[in-house]
């Protein structure tokens, strides 16, 4: 704020949206694994999040396999 009470802005970043999409697996024949896989920020946008100063990284890929319990 200023003296006045007026809000100052102080640093200002074009507008973005960025898209994930998640998926999970469980399959009946192996209960005890859970298969998962996403994608993060599929549009590969480039962007800054205000006040970090540097750009966020592009698409970004996981996979993961987890259990529980035994194994086989």
């Amino acid at each position: 704020n200023d003296d006045t009470g007026n809000i100052e802005l102080i640093e200002e970043r074009d507008d973005y949206a960025v898209f994930d999409i998640y998926a999970s697996w469980q399959p009946a024949f192996l209960a005890s694994i859970i298969l998962e896989a996403s994608v993060e920020n599929i549009g590969d946008k480039d962007y800054d999040r205000v006040f970090q100063g540097v750009s966020e990284p592009g698409r970004n890929y996981k996979f993961a396999i987890t259990w529980q319990g035994d194994f086989l």
